[in-house]
């Protein structure tokens, strides 16, 4: 999970804290005395300058200005790169820190790497001992340690958080509109200045200089290509994702459920983190786990059995998944002849499908698939497509190893 935190968001290292004791560090730390030592020194010296006294904390920062703003002594000051520029903070159920850095300004600014964040804390402490399963009280509410954001009224603070502090981000439309705005402006200057003229010289073009002419033919051809530019800068920018209302659609229930021959299983933490996480930080809508050819898991939407819903099946395509070991993604599910193998059990609004196959180890041949059901066209990204294959290889270690 460590490693996942640090390839898949923009950390450069991260440590993690519970009960008087540093349990993990992992990625960039400054050197200390004692480090060279090996593994179990690091984290006994680590213990030893990084004491946290608050009991919770759950804040991010996008400035190295702002570290301040922290609770006294919740960040290992003295281990953290001099050129680390932001920070968070995630609480550990049931007590401790997940804290990580970066050395870019607003690393953590997505508000969905965040929540991945937030989904590892809560993995990490179900494996230390006697984890707890208590969630987030009201009183963790994440906050952004930042000044208040320019050009928001500082009563909208809370709603600014959730934008990009990036104002590339903040203001996309704006900043595709500049060159054209900038060559509006300058074929407006150009016509008047053109008027200008020629009412000076009494309305005839023939006084005017031919040096002003040549000029007024290559600013007009430069204001037109910024013109241009911004008409492509437009139509270049990203549609946002149309969101299917699940909940509304006819024919499907809300169900979890995992086979009866797993019940018994530790694996069954593992399915029930998955389909939490996956639920939470992506557009997944359903969710199936095939393993050795049955179905262990269903979360999710799914069709009901009066409205011809059947009970989900290991289809041609989840074989070949298996066979190639190579996941597939189906951003637009209607326009594949192969949504009939998955309609039977998924709703039939089912806009997008992600196949991940499940690989117990790195060279090994898949022995399952997972089906997630997506809500939205287009609606997972690069980003969470890296967790899913994340989520699947630590789902087939641990339901190999119950299989034993």
């Amino acid at each position: 999970m460590t490693s996942a935190l640090l390839r898949f968001t923009n950390a450069d290292g991260l440590a993690v804290w519970r009960e008087d004791a540093v349990i993990c560090t992992r990625g960039l730390l400054q050197q200390l005395p004692e480090f060279s030592r090996g593994t179990a020194a690091v984290l006994t010296r680590l213990g030893a300058v990084w004491k946290p006294s608050v009991g919770s904390c759950n804040a991010f920062c996008a400035t190295r200005k702002n570290f301040a703003a922290f609770q006294e002594g919740v960040l290992p000051t003295r281990v953290i790169p001099g050129d680390a520029e932001s920070a968070i903070v995630k609480p550990l159920p049931g007590g401790g820190f997940l804290v990580m850095w970066s050395a870019l300004p607003r690393a953590f600014d997505r508000a969905a790497d965040r929540q991945w964040i937030e989904q590892a804390a809560m993995k990490l402490a179900s494996k230390l001992p006697e984890p707890s399963q208590v969630t987030l009280s009201a009183a963790d509410t994440e906050l952004c340690l930042e000044d208040e954001l320019p050009l928001f009224e500082s009563s909208r603070e809370s709603d600014a958080i959730e934008m990009s502090r990036d104002p590339f981000s903040r203001f996309d439309t704006p900043i595709r509109l500049s060159p054209g705005t900038v060559g509006l402006g300058s074929l407006a200057l150009l016509g008047l200045n053109r008027n200008s003229l020629e009412t000076a010289i009494g309305g005839s073009i023939v006084g005017i200089d031919p040096a002003q002419s040549r000029a007024d033919l290559v600013g007009g051809g430069l204001a037109i290509a910024l013109v241009l530019q911004s008409m492509v800068w437009l139509s270049e920018t990203p549609a946002d994702p149309e969101i299917e209302d699940v909940a509304s659609w006819e024919g499907v229930e809300n169900i979890f459920q995992i086979s009866d021959d797993f019940l018994d299983n530790p694996a069954v933490d593992e399915l029930r983190w998955a389909w939490e996480s996956l639920s939470k930080c992506t557009r997944t809508s359903s969710m199936v786990v095939f393993w050795r050819g049955s179905c262990v898991m269903q979360g999710g939407y799914f069709r009901r059995g009066d409205a011809g819903g059947e009970p989900p099946k290991q289809g041609d395509l989840c074989e070949e998944v298996i066979t190639s070991g190579r996941g597939r993604y189906f951003a637009q599910l209607n326009n594949y002849p192969a949504k009939v193998q998955f309609i039977s059990y998924f709703p039939e609004r089912t806009q997008g499908l992600v196949l991940t196959p499940l690989r117990p180890a790195q060279n090994a041949r898949p022995q399952g698939v997972v089906a997630l059901g997506i809500d939205a066209i287009r609606g997972v990204g690069k980003i969470d497509q890296a967790w899913i294959g994340a989520i699947a290889e630590k789902l087939a270690v641990s339901l190999a190893q119950d299989a034993r």
